[in-house]
Formats: structure tokens, sequence, C-alpha cells
């Protein structure tokens, strides 16, 4: 079961379409792009609830509208090389009815590159309004997808992009990342603030209705910005990255992306390096100077507490056995 049910619904969604469509062909494409790239992003459990419903409320239709308008682009993303080739048994050619040509290879790439970036586009509108409205929909908050989300600082794409905004909201680059930020959160920032305020933190994170205060707040976005960083840190010597922190694929039709040379790829490192190390030693020195037994109570109790107070000065001893010093 999809969000798009019949090829009216894809018509609406895509706009602007002359020709006849059936929904024998476009099925496959749709339900494809409902498992590729919706359901690893919202989770089973919600997407299969909004599939099923005859009579959603106001929070859900929007929702459900958004979902489809990324499930369409998705589609006709996937669908694409096939609709403007001819496949069977015979061989493969190019499509081209009666009074048409064949479309460039420039626009093909054109056409194909801009419907992956509308479906992107309208998923991430998707999830940025489930994240504000999580209440409203408590299959989602309930489910393991939301709970294994939450037990990451970066949740999110849209932590992400606020985090690190060079990402510009790339869902590919968030799907790569998600492991880099988890293996730094446990390596990185769990020693940083220590484990009892990391599990204090992600215990409150992982409750939707919990409300943070300003101190916590203000110590979280220092601590996402460290994590956004030390993670792309980590992974710009393995993925394949543009200068805009865009992953590059490595074939568009015949045309090979250029990448980055080798000083522009350091330069991006040691920027990422600089931000984190920064952002760091601001988060250790915001939570000494503020901890308390009520600010931070799970870290101003642990050993990793260092007092922002000064110490009180001590005279050391007179030594009978040393002589006096006269100038």
């Amino acid at each position: 079961m999809t969000l798009l049910k019949s090829v009216e619904q894809l018509k609406q969604i895509l706009g602007g379409i002359q020709k006849e469509m059936y929904w024998k062909t476009w099925q496959p494409a749709v339900e494809g792009a409902a498992l590729m790239y919706l359901i690893p992003n919202v989770g089973d459990d919600l997407y299969d609830q909004l599939a099923g419903l005859q009579q959603p409320d106001t929070k859900q239709a929007r929702l459900i509208k958004l979902l489809q308008y990324s499930e369409g682009f998705y589609a006709l993303y996937d669908l694409y090389p096939q609709l403007v080739t001819s496949i069977g048994d015979l061989g493969v050619g190019v499509t081209t009815p009666d009074k048409t040509s064949a479309i460039s290879k420039w626009l093909y790439q054109s056409n194909r590159a801009d419907f992956m970036a509308r479906g992107e586009e309208w998923l991430e509108k998707a999830l940025e309004y489930l994240e504000k409205n999580a209440s409203a929909f408590p299959i989602w908050t309930s489910s393991p997808f939301y709970t294994i989300q939450k037990e990451l600082f970066l949740a999110s794409i849209i932590e992400f992009r606020d985090a690190f905004p060079a990402s510009k909201g790339s869902r590919r680059l968030w799907l790569l990342m998600r492991d880099y930020v988890r293996k730094s959160q446990q390596d990185y920032i769990r020693p940083l603030i220590g484990p009892e305020l990391y599990k204090d933190w992600l215990a409150k994170l992982s409750n939707p209705g919990f409300a943070f205060t300003d101190h916590e707040k203000e110590a979280l976005r220092l601590l996402r910005i460290c994590l956004a960083n030390h993670a792309v840190f980590k992974s710009i010597p393995y993925l394949n990255l543009n200068e805009e922190f865009r992953i590059i694929q490595e074939r568009e039709g015949n045309v090979f992306n250029e990448v980055p040379d080798q000083n522009r790829i350091k330069t991006m490192w040691n920027e990422c390096q600089s931000e984190y190390q920064t952002k760091a030693a601001e988060l250790k020195k915001y939570l000494d100077t503020h901890a308390s037994a009520e600010v931070f109570p799970a870290y101003f109790q642990s050993p990793i507490y260092t007092s922002s107070l000064p110490k009180a000065y001590k005279r050391i001893p007179n030594d009978p056995n040393k002589s006096h010093f006269v100038l």
C-alpha cells in the first residue's frame, strides 16, 4: 500500500502531464520510491498508518500531501530511464513516438537531477513538519524507529543541517553521515561531557514531552555543532564529497563529475577540525561555569566536572632548614 494510489493522483502531484499514463507502468516505481526513500526516513509504522487512512485529520492530511509530493518525484526519478528507452527481449532502444525526437543527454541528466532534488526537498519539508508536530503522531513517537533516531544528539536531517549549514540539508549526505555521527557521539562526545550527563540528556531527548531549560538548550547547541563537525571531519577521507559537501555520483550518464583537488579537501578537513575543537572547548567551559546542584546536576556530580571558581591561595609554609633569601 502506498500514499499515491492512482495515476490521477500522480498527475496532480507532478503537474504539466500532457500524455497518457497507466498505473500498471507507474505502480512499481511508486512502491519502490516508498520502500527506498520514504520508509527509511519516517518508519514503517507511520507510513503504513498514513497509507491506510480513509478520513485523515488536518495534520495527517498535511503530512500525507507533503509525502505524496516526495513519493511522486522520487518515482519519476527512478522510472525516468525506462520512460526514455524501449526495453524488450530484442534489446534496448530509444523511445521516439511519432512527431517527437529523442531528448539530448544534457536534458536527460538535467531532468533526472531535478526530479531527485524535488523528491529530497519535499521529503525534507515533510520531516520538518513531522518534527514540529510530533505530538500529533503518537504512532511515530512510540515506534522503535523514533526511539532509535533519538539515540543520537543529531536525530534528524533538520538538526544536522542546523548544526552544519554547509550540508544544505542534503538527504543523501545525511543518510551516509548517520553512522559517523553515532561513532563520533560514542567515541568523542561521551568522554567529553562524561557518561552521567550523556545518559541524562539522551533519556530526556527520547521523551518528546520534555522541555529543556535555557542552559540545556545552549549546551546542546554547542554539542551538536561539535558533533556534526567531528563526524564530517572523520568522514571526509572516505566519502565522495564535492566542495559544497554534496555527495558526488561516480557517473552521470557518460559524464564524470569533477572532484575537488587535494588542497581543497585538506582545507575542508582542517576547517571541520578547527570548528569541533573550538566548540568542544566552549562546551566544556560552559558546563563548568554553570554546573551546580540545580543546573546540570548529573555533570556537577560527575568526576569530570571542573569548578570554575578561583582556587584559594595556599601559602608555602616556612622551612627552618632553608636559609633566608636576601636581595
